[in-house]
């Protein structure tokens, strides 16, 4: 009886890590760096939560679908998204910022900073700050080589279509976070 008993326990643990792992890899890509192995990135964002300091639900940042999006409902600015990640850290390579394209606002811009903690460091450093134009309707971030992040924050400010300043909200549809596997 035992044995049986441990049988189905081991069977379920199974399916559960099978399960888990297909919902990992759904987006996958691979990386050829200076003719090295390739490395296949897989997109870990779904396994981490994100909080916004303002409203709208972020559960929509990480759900794998482009017809969800996420905007803060009070129009606060600066917005604020911090993505928990595991106090230990996570290898991460980089960070992609999906935002919805609007063809008939071609002069639509956004203030984008990016600052991630460094597992042993005291400091935030930066990943990035630029003003992003939306003419296309992702950007990336690219983290150091094998460091643990152990946490995200992504300031978005100063909408401005053209001269028009903060009056729209540059909705996200997805967050993506690039994990390396061998």
């Amino acid at each position: 009886m035992k044995q049986k008993v441990l049988f189905i326990l081991a069977t379920f643990l199974m399916i559960m890590a099978v399960t888990l792992i297909l919902k990992t890899i759904s987006k996958t890509r691979e990386v050829n760096i200076e003719g090295k192995n390739v490395i296949k990135l897989i997109n870990v964002a779904n396994q981490y939560s994100i909080i916004a300091d303002g409203t709208g639900d972020t559960r929509l940042l990480t759900d794998g679908n482009p017809d969800t999006k996420w905007y803060t409902n009070d129009s606060k600015w600066p917005a604020t998204l911090t993505m928990a990640l595991p106090i230990r850290g996570i290898i991460v390579d980089e960070l992609v910022l999906n935002f919805i394209q609007e063809a008939q606002f071609p002069n639509r811009t956004v203030d984008i900073n990016v600052q991630y903690g460094i597992v042993g460091k005291e400091s935030l450093d930066v990943a990035e700050a630029f003003n992003f134009k939306f003419f296309s309707n992702a950007c990336s971030f690219s983290f150091p080589e094998n460091s643990f992040v152990n946490n995200i924050i992504i300031t978005l400010s100063n909408p401005k279509d053209g001269e028009n300043v903060g009056y729209f909200w540059p909705a996200l549809q997805e967050i993506e976070l690039y994990s390396p596997r061998s």
